[in-house]
C-alpha cells in the first residue's frame, strides 16, 4: 500500500508503525494490546504509552517514534533511563522483509517486548503477576 501524500502529523507514528488507524480509535488505544495504561503525545513525532498497576512502583513504558518503538520497565512515570540494560530497555525496529514474509507485524513484535518487560515490572515488584485477568475483574 502506498502511504498518502497528503496526511497529518497526527498519523505519522500509526503510519510508520504500520497502524494507520481512525482517530476515535487512536482515543482508546494506538497499539490494540495497549490500553491499561495511558497514551500520550509529547511532539508530533511520538507517542507514548505509560502502564503503573496501581500500588505498584515499576510498570512498562512504551515510546513510539517514526521509524522505532522503545519498550522499558520504568520505575515510576518520570524514570529516565540512558544506556540502560537490556533487561529494562528495549528499541524494536520495524519487521525486516523476512519477517514480513513470515507475517509478524511491527505490532507483533511490540506486544511481544511489552510482555517481556511486563515480567520484569512484576520482578521488580515482588508480585508474581502484573495485570493479570483477575485483578481486572475488580
Amino acid at each position: 500500500m502506498i502511504p498518502p501524500r497528503i496526511f497529518t502529523a497526527q498519523c505519522r507514528i500509526e503510519w510508520a508503525a504500520g497502524i494507520l488507524v481512525t482517530y476515535k480509535e487512536r482515543k482508546n488505544a494506538v497499539i490494540k494490546g495497549l490500553d491499561k495504561g495511558k497514551w500520550s503525545r509529547p511532539t508530533d513525532k511520538s507517542a507514548v504509552y505509560i502502564e503503573i498497576e496501581p500500588g505498584a512502583r515499576w510498570g512498562i513504558r512504551v515510546t513510539l517514534f517514526e521509524n522505532f518503538a522503545k519498550v522499558e520497565a520504568v520505575q515510576g512515570e518520570k524514570a529516565v533511563w540512558y544506556n540502560a540494560p537490556k533487561r529494562y530497555s528495549t528499541i524494536v525496529a520495524p519487521p525486516n522483509i523476512f519477517e514480513r514474509l513470515r507475517g509478524i507485524s511491527f505490532e507483533d513484535k511490540i506486544l511481544a517486548e511489552v510482555a517481556n518487560k511486563r515480567r520484569v515490572a512484576a520482578e521488580e515488584n515482588g508480585t508474581p503477576t502484573y495485570f493479570t485477568d483477575s485483578g481486572d475483574a475488580d
